[in-house]
């Protein structure tokens, strides 16, 4: 979730490092954050907009951006994932 004063790109590349790289509980060595920076500052945003959910309401609702971010031989951000995430390809 987008937190208050932040924008879209600043979560996506947060929750990024939250989630994939466990950024919260060992943080992260300044090499590892900038690489993860410059390949984040690359994402194509290609939907935004509503989303159904079963929080949303006639007077409120939940709406998501999706970016894509392509590490074609798994060398950026790919190599910090490999052995835990995999893509059904």
């Amino acid at each position: 979730m987008v937190d208050p004063g932040e924008n879209v790109s600043q979560t996506v590349m947060r929750e990024f490092m939250e989630e994939a790289l466990d950024s919260t509980s060992k943080g992260l060595d300044k090499k590892t954050e900038d690489e993860v920076k410059a390949f984040f500052a690359h994402g194509k945003p290609i939907y935004k907009g509503y989303v159904d959910d079963p929080r949303n309401t006639d007077n409120a609702w939940m709406e998501t951006v999706a970016f894509l971010f392509h590490d074609e031989k798994g060398n950026d951000v790919g190599r910090y994932c490999a052995g835990f995430l995999t893509f059904p390809f």
